[in-house]
């Protein structure tokens, strides 16, 4: 079976919602707005996508003028360079932000659950669940695409117990996101 680089692919499904984005009205905080999100993940590890890729993409939707809800298909691959284990995560998860300040640009705060299933070379596919908190800032970019920045603080829970991470992990990032958003 032929693998399919997925950077690529979100890269091209963001392009060809553009349009569709900077033909809609300006981006806004008002309730009853759907947007598209793409986004990388571990983008201030420096080695980061080095040897795999870490991306997502997903829904959000205005409830309210200041709150917002999301869901987020996330895929995380990681190959060895040298004889050593090959991984891979895909997983969903959801959140809500609250927008405490809007205009050009918004800080938000909020909480994220999801599901995350985990396969490495030469061991048992595991499972985990988490919920955290989430902060992060969005802002306008050009009509109705936005750009945003949050960083997650996650508990988990799996096969081997319970982990917390309230900070940066082995590879010094942590779980920085950057993405970008078209509003439609």
């Amino acid at each position: 079976m032929r693998k399919v680089p997925l950077i690529p692919v979100f890269f091209l499904a963001f392009l060809s919602f553009l349009p569709l984005g900077l033909s809609a009205a300006p981006a806004s905080s008002g309730g009853g707005a759907w947007g598209l999100l793409f986004n990388a993940k571990n983008v201030l590890a420096l080695d980061g996508f080095e040897d795999g890729y870490q991306a997502g993409a997903g829904v959000k939707y205005w409830v309210l003028p200041a709150i917002a809800a999301r869901a987020l298909v996330g895929v995380n691959h990681n190959a060895a360079k040298d004889p050593g284990p090959t991984k891979t995560t895909i997983g969903l998860g959801l959140a809500g932000e609250w927008h405490p300040k809007s205009g050009a640009v918004s800080p938000y705060l909020g909480a994220l659950a999801g599901f995350r299933s985990l396969a490495q070379t030469g061991q048992d596919t595991s499972a985990d669940f988490y919920f955290g908190a989430l902060f992060g800032a969005e802002a306008k970019l050009i009509g109705a695409v936005s750009l945003f920045a949050e960083y997650d603080l996650v508990a988990s829970f799996d096969a081997d117990g319970f982990t917390l991470r309230l900070g940066l992990d082995d590879t010094g990032a942590g779980d920085a996101l950057l993405g970008i958003i078209v509003y439609f």
